[in-house]
């Protein structure tokens, strides 16, 4: 396998996030012919270059998977990528496998080479919330060259994407306060809620697999991609080839708070490391934890508010708490370009001059906002 380390950085580079889930199955439910689907905020700038599967070859796959896989139309652009599209219905809660099914959509573009793949990739992206198969086309740009003898395999995870897409409204649109968002969205998932952890998403790909025909995969998960992948290992493990753990995030993560800590340290260091390798920041801020430290403090006693514009020249009402800033200096707008300014836009504060400090946070994305449409990106 080629480029996985790739893959992880490029995702990082273009940024992440029942009885009551409105289920967006909408595009499934109607023929092939009249299909359409929504814009899936791809990264349109980055074009993969892959031979295809010819049509025989498809041909010959649809009839090799197991009779539970429903075909359907894929959106135009992973049409024009050469994917084949479908559907796998799985029990929304195991415990009742009889009641309620849910559909798991997935993209698959097939190896070039003839006879069998010698595996199928299957990138999870984390988040969590984040929709696998909106990453298309950077993923076939990066691993477009191993389609000779592997198969390439997208997977929207439960509740994510367009696999039974969660919506909570006031939650994804920020139309209501966190607190009050997020009571709402448990009281509209009820007891389904605990039917979207990592193990069922684990089963739901062992299923996929399984109906595709696949002995051997290929997992691949950075940040919360790696508890999926995790999830899987510990259940499957007979039918892993390889994984591939990007700065995964693991069974610590699980512990309260940790993660907020662990980050908390690693960010006074990433910063203070950046700065000793710039011969200018290392003159100007000769003890880097001692400034950043002071700015901290600073931001806890009065959190900075204003207006500033991002990178893409929109005017942003910024708030800048002190979790914002924890954020900010890994956030990877303009390749992690606030890593290297912090310190300064810290030093300009302490002048009196908040404006490159709310320049930076401007590219921090708040708790409560509109995320947009849910099949792209979950605000959980």
């Amino acid at each position: 396998m080629k480029k996985l380390i790739l893959l992880a950085a490029a995702i990082l580079l273009i940024g992440w996030h029942t009885t009551s889930v409105r289920a967006v199955d909408r595009f499934h439910n109607i023929p092939e012919s009249s299909k359409s689907r929504p814009d899936l905020r791809h990264p349109r700038a980055v074009r993969p270059q892959h031979p295809f599967a010819s049509q025989e070859q498809q041909a010959q796959r649809r009839a090799t998977a197991s009779a539970a896989i429903t075909w359907v139309a894929c959106p135009p652009e992973a049409q024009s990528l050469g994917a084949m599209c479908g559907t796998l219905p799985v029990p929304l809660d195991r415990r009742h496998p009889k009641e309620k099914k849910i559909n798991i959509y997935f993209e698959l573009y097939l190896h070039t080479n003839p006879g069998p793949a010698e595996s199928a990739i299957i990138p999870n992206t984390g988040g969590p919330g984040a929709g696998t198969t909106a990453l298309r086309a950077l993923g076939l740009a990066l691993f477009g060259q191993d389609l000779d003898v592997h198969d390439f395999l997208l997977i929207d995870d439960r509740g994510r994407g367009f696999s039974n897409t969660i919506d909570c409204e006031e939650l994804q649109h920020g139309t209501a306060p966190f607190a009050q968002a997020q009571g709402d969205c448990a009281a509209q998932l009820g007891d389904a809620a605990s039917s979207y952890g990592t193990g069922d998403i684990a089963l739901d790909i062992e299923a996929l697999r399984a109906a595709l025909g696949y002995d051997k995969v290929d997992y691949w998960g950075p940040s919360y991609g790696g508890e999926d992948v995790t999830a899987y290992a510990t259940r499957f493990g007979e039918h892993l080839r390889s994984i591939v753990l990007d700065a995964p995030e693991g069974t610590p993560a699980l512990q309260a708070f940790s993660l907020d800590g662990n980050e908390a340290r690693a960010t006074s260091r990433e910063i203070r490391l950046d700065c000793l390798r710039s011969p200018t920041c290392a003159m100007d801020h000769p003890d880097s934890d001692a400034e950043l430290g002071r700015l901290i403090q600073t931001i806890r006693r009065k959190p900075l508010q204003g207006d500033a514009y991002d990178a893409s020249g929109n005017l942003i009402p910024v708030w800048l708490d002190e979790g914002a800033l924890l954020h900010l200096a890994i956030n990877p707008t303009g390749m992690f370009v606030g890593t290297g300014e912090v310190l300064a836009a810290g030093e300009a504060l302490a002048h009196g001059d908040p404006a490159p400090l709310l320049r930076l946070g401007a590219e921090v994305t708040p708790l409560v906002t509109d995320y947009g449409e849910p099949t792209s990106g979950l605000a959980g």
